[in-house]
C-alpha cells in the first residue's frame, strides 16, 4: 500500500491496477468507502454501487484500480475476497502537527489530547479533543454514549482522515474511530484547576519539552484582550499568548489566573483552551520605550512597548488598518483592528511623526529564527501624532514639477484645441437643450396624467359601485328559471351592456393614482401573437413579427400590457385603411448606469411597431399621448393615452416618431424579468357563470357603505345558501365580529369594502380584525382605490380580492377559495 500512497495525483488518476490485502480498520454499513491497512500503511477503498461493505477486523484481498481523488491516492474496488479475521494492528503514535501535514491520511494512528466537548446525534458521537498544537475531532458510532469530564486526558485510536475545503486545502483533522473502547481516558480532569501549582511563564517552554501533555497555572497582568479569542499576559519581562473561548471583557492591567494546555504556535509557547479568573485590578503596565530598534530582538516578544517613527504609508485590509513605519534605518509594520470608514484613516497623512504603543511581535522565518517585528496596536489611544507631516515632501515636489511641465504643454496646445472644444461644447449645449425640452414635455405630460388620474379614480370608484348593483342584480335575476322565458333576452342584453361599461371604467382606472399592475413573468412572443390576431382581425392589414429566440421575458401585467399593445396595433391598422403591413420587432437592451435618458439603468425589452400610413406632421407629435389632445383613429380617443399610462406604470417608456409620407414608429421599453419564475396565479381566476360551488352554510360578514350593495350582498349570499350579516362601516364590523366570536359563532369569511366615506375602511379594519382573530379570513372588494391593496392584497392580510362590479359566480368562487385555504 505504500507504493499506492507514493503515487502522484496524476499517476493515480490513470487507473492503475492494484492487488492488495490487509486488515479492515474502519467500515460502516451504508458508507461508500472503507479503510484497509497492511504493514506498510493504510489506504481508502471506495465501493461501486451494489457492493457489500466488508466487516471490521477482517483480513481481505482487494482487486481494483487507483483513483486520484482526495488528498492522497485511493483505490476503487472491483473485487473483494475475504480471507479471515484479524485484530487491528498496533497504531502509530503521532501528534496533531504530524496529522495536519497530510502524511498520515488514511493511516491507523493514535493521538493524545484533552477532551473539550462531546456532541451526539442518535448513535453518532463527535468527541472534540485539544492538543498542544491544535484540535481534532473523533467520530464514531456507538449505542453507548461516551462520558468523560471536559479536560480529561484521552488517548484516541482511529483512521486519520483530513478535512479539506473546496480548493482541496487542509482545514482540519478527524479520526474515524471503530469502537468505543478505542478511546481511553488516561487521566481525569482535575477537580479544581486553580489548585494546580503556579508556574512562571518563562519556564513553560522547558515544561513542554519535558512533558508532552501538561496543564500550566500562570498568574500575570493583562496587556491586551480580544474576547473569545486570546489574551496577551505579561509576567515580569516575559509575554505569553493565552488562547481562550471564555466570555467576558478584561481591561489592560487586570491581574488574572490562567490555566491552560501548554502548546506551541510556531516558535512561541502558548496556552490553549485556557480558563481564567480576575484576581484584582491594577494599573496598566508601562510600555518599554524602544529608542534603538533591532529587527531580531526577541527579548521584547509579546511585551508592551512604545516606538517613535515616521509614517511611510497606510492601508485598510478588511476590518483593520496597517501602517508602514520607519524609525532610523528600520522599517516595520503596525496593525490596528478598526471598523471601516472611521478615523484615524481620515486624519492620517504620510510623513507625520507617530508615537505607537502596542504589543511587540517577533516575525519568525520558516526555521523559527527571528527576522523582523511588528506592532499590534490595541485602541486609538495607542496612536499619538507628535509631529505633523511636512508639506514639501519629495513626492509633492515631483508632483508640482510635473504639474508645471504639464501646464506649459497645455498652454502650447491650448490655442489649437480651443476651436475644437468650442464646437464640441456647442453641440453639447444643443443636445442638453433638446434633452431639457424633452424632460419638460415629459413632466408636463405627467402632471396632466396626474390631474386626470384624480378625476378618473373618483369616477371609476363611484361608477363601479353603481355597476355592482346593476350587474349583481342582473346575474342574480338570471338564476331565476321562471324569469328566463319572460325577460331572459333582456337580462342578457343588460348584462352585456354592464360588462361593456365595466370595461370602460377599467380604462379610466388606468389613469388613476394607485391600482398597481398585477405582474407576472410573461413570454412576449405568445402575448404578441394573441394580441396581433385580435387587433388585425377583419382588416386588410397583416403583421410581420421579428422576435429573436433569446428575447428576455418581461415582468408585467398580462391584461394591461396586452391592452397597451392592442391599442398601438389598432392605431397602426387605422392608419392604413386600405391595408398594409404592420412590422413588430423585439430586442434585448441593457441601459448602463451612466447612460442619460428617461429610463433608469437596467435590463429592458424594446418593442418597435411600425406602420406605413400617411404619417403625422411634427407639430402634432408634441401632445400625441395627451388624453386631452390625442390623435385618434377609430372610436377610442384615449387609446394612445391609455397605452402610454400603462407602459409608464410598469416602469417603462413609450415614444413616437412619424414622418409624413413614410409612416409612424412606436418604440416601447418594458423592464425584463430578473429571473424566470413560474407565473403567479391571479387574484381571482375566471369562473363560468352558473358554476356550482359548495359553500352552503358558510357564515359571511359583509361590510360596505353603499346600501344598494349591502342589499345585493344579502340577496347573493341568500341565493348561495350562506348565513350573512351586513354592516355599513369598519367600526360596526369590528363590534359584530367580536360579539360573534365571543358567542362561539364566528364568521367563516369577512368581505370588506376598501373605502368608506367618513368612516373606517377595509384597510384599517383588517388590521384590527387580525388583532382580534389572527386566523380571520378576509376578502377585499372595491371599484378602485388610491392604495395598492388591490394588487398586493396578501401583504395587507387579505386572502382574496373581488373587484367591483362582481357577479354571483365571482363572489361564490372567492368565498369558496378563502374557505378552502383555511381548511
Amino acid at each position: 500500500m505504500e507504493l499506492i500512497r507514493q503515487l502522484s495525483g496524476a499517476e493515480a488518476a490513470r487507473g492503475q491496477a492494484v492487488d492488495i490485502a490487509g486488515c479492515v480498520t474502519w467500515s460502516w454499513p451504508g458508507a461508500d468507502c472503507f479503510y484497509l491497512q497492511d504493514l506498510t500503511g493504510g489506504v481508502r477503498v471506495s465501493l461501486r454501487p451494489g457492493m457489500l461493505m466488508p466487516p471490521l477486523q477482517k483480513y481481505v484481498r482487494v482487486l481494483g484500480e487507483t483513483v486520484g481523488e482526495g488528498y492522497t491516492p485511493s483505490v476503487r474496488m472491483q473485487e473483494l475476497h475475504e480471507i479471515g479475521s484479524m485484530a487491528h494492528p498496533v497504531p502509530k503514535r503521532i501528534t496533531y502537527s504530524q496529522a495536519i501535514t497530510g502524511v498520515e491520511d488514511g493511516q491507523w494512528v493514535e493521538i493524545r489530547g484533552f477532551l473539550r466537548r462531546t456532541t451526539s446525534e442518535g448513535d453518532w458521537r463527535w468527541i472534540y479533543v485539544t492538543t498542544p498544537d491544535g484540535e481534532f475531532v473523533a467520530h464514531l458510532s456507538s449505542p453507548v454514549n461516551f462520558v468523560a469530564t471536559p479536560g480529561s486526558l484521552l488517548r484516541v485510536r482511529g483512521v486519520c482522515e483530513l478535512a479539506t475545503d473546496t480548493r482541496g486545502r487542509i482545514d482540519g483533522v478527524r479520526l474515524r474511530v471503530p469502537f468505543l473502547h478505542d478511546i481511553t481516558i488516561e487521566e481525569d480532569a482535575p477537580a479544581e484547576l486553580y489548585e494546580l501549582p503556579v508556574r512562571p511563564a518563562a519556564g513553560l517552554r522547558q515544561l513542554s519539552a519535558v512533558q508532552e501533555m501538561v496543564r500550566a497555572h500562570v498568574v500575570g497582568q493583562v496587556v491586551h484582550h480580544v474576547p473569545g479569542q486570546y489574551i496577551v499576559v505579561q509576567e515580569g519581562d516575559t509575554g505569553l499568548t493565552v488562547y481562550t473561548r471564555e466570555p467576558g471583557q478584561l481591561a489592560a492591567g487586570d491581574r488574572i489566573e490562567v490555566v491552560g494546555i501548554v502548546g506551541q504556535d510556531g516558535a512561541r509557547t502558548v496556552l490553549r483552551e485556557a480558563v481564567f479568573r480576575r484576581v484584582r485590578t491594577e494599573v496598566a503596565p508601562n510600555p518599554v520605550m524602544l529608542a534603538n530598534l533591532a529587527t531580531q530582538d526577541s527579548v521584547y516578544d509579546l511585551r508592551l512597548v512604545q516606538v517613535r517613527g515616521t509614517l511611510i504609508d497606510f492601508s485598510r485590509h478588511s476590518d483593520r488598518l496597517q501602517f508602514t513605519m520607519q524609525a532610523g534605518n528600520i522599517v516595520f509594520d503596525a496593525t490596528l483592528a478598526h471598523p471601516a470608514g472611521q478615523p484615524p484613516e481620515q486624519k492620517l497623512a504620510r510623513g507625520m511623526g507617530l508615537d505607537l504603543t502596542g504589543i511587540y511581535r517577533v516575525v519568525f522565518d520558516d526555521f523559527n529564527r527571528p527576522r523582523a517585528f511588528q506592532l499590534e496596536l490595541r485602541t486609538l489611544q495607542d496612536l499619538f501624532v507628535y509631529a505633523p507631516a511636512r508639506f514639501w515632501t519629495l513626492p509633492r515636489a515631483l508632483l508640482a514639477a510635473a504639474g508645471l511641465g504639464a501646464s506649459m504643454l497645455l498652454v502650447l496646445i491650448w490655442g489649437a484645441a480651443l476651436r475644437k472644444r468650442v464646437r464640441f461644447q456647442t453641440e453639447q449645449i444643443r443636445r442638453q437643450v433638446e434633452k431639457q425640452a424633452s424632460l419638460e414635455g415629459e413632466l408636463e405630460r405627467a402632471q396632466r396624467f396626474r390631474s386626470l388620474g384624480l378625476l378618473a379614480g373618483g369616477l371609476a370608484h363611484d361608477f363601479n359601485n353603481l355597476l355592482t348593483g346593476i350587474l349583481g342584480n342582473v346575474t342574480l335575476a338570471m338564476l331565476e328559471e321562471k324569469a328566463q322565458p319572460l325577460v331572459g333576452d333582456c337580462l342578457r342584453d343588460i348584462e352585456m351592456s354592464a360588462k361593456r361599461a365595466r370595461d370602460l371604467t377599467q380604462q379610466l382606472v388606468t389613469f388613476a393614482k394607485g391600482g398597481d399592475p398585477m405582474r407576472d413573468t410573461l413570454v412576449l412572443p405568445e402575448l404578441l401573437h394573441n394580441v396581433v390576431g385580435f387587433a388585425l382581425s377583419g382588416s386588410n392589414a397583416r403583421a410581420e413579427l421579428q422576435l429573436p429566440p433569446d428575447l428576455w421575458a418581461v415582468h408585467a401585467d398580462r391584461n394591461q400590457l396586452g391592452r397597451a399593445l392592442q391599442n398601438l396595433i389598432v392605431h397602426a391598422r387605422a392608419a392604413m385603411p386600405a391595408g398594409g403591413v404592420v412590422s413588430l420587432e423585439g430586442s434585448n437592451e441593457h441601459i448602463a448606469e451612466q447612460a442619460t435618458g428617461t429610463l433608469p439603468a437596467g435590463r429592458y425589452v424594446r418593442l418597435t411597431i411600425v406602420d406605413h400610413g400617411p404619417g403625422l406632421p411634427a407639430e402634432r407629435l408634441a401632445g400625441f399621448f395627451d388624453p386631452y389632445t390625442a390623435t385618434k383613429f377609430g372610436d377610442d380617443r384615449f387609446s394612445l393615452a391609455i397605452a402610454y399610462s400603462i407602459v409608464k406604470r410598469h416602469g417603462g417608456h413609450l415614444e413616437v416618431e412619424s414622418t409624413e409620407g413614410v409612416g409612424t414608429l412606436f418604440q416601447l421599453w418594458v423592464p425584463a424579468a430578473a429571473v424566470t419564475l413560474a407565473p403567479t396565479p391571479s387574484a381571482l381566476a375566471p369562473v363560468a357563470d352558473g358554476m356550482t360551488i359548495d359553500i352552503v352554510g358558510t357564515r359571511v360578514l359583509l361590510m360596505d357603505d353603499e346600501e344598494t350593495i349591502r342589499r345585493l350582498g344579502e340577496r347573493l349570499l341568500q341565493r348561495l345558501q350562506c348565513q350573512s350579516r351586513t354592516v355599513a362601516d369598519g367600526e360596526t364590523c369590528l363590534q359584530v365580529y367580536r360579539e360573534a366570536l365571543a358567542a362561539g359563532r364566528g364568521f367563516n369569511v369577512v368581505i370588506l369594502d376598501l373605502t368608506v366615506a367618513g368612516g373606517m375602511g377595509g384597510r384599517e379594519c383588517i388590521v384590527e380584525l387580525l388583532k382580534i382573530d389572527p386566523a380571520v379570513r378576509a376578502i377585499v372588494s372595491s371599484g378602485y382605490s388610491n392604495d395598492p391593496v388591490m394588487a398586493n392584497y396578501r401583504e395587507y392580510g387579505f386572502l382574496a380580492v373581488v373587484p367591483k362590479p362582481y357577479t354571483v359566480s365571482a363572489l361564490a368562487e372567492a368565498i369558496q377559495r378563502v374557505g378552502a385555504a383555511a381548511r
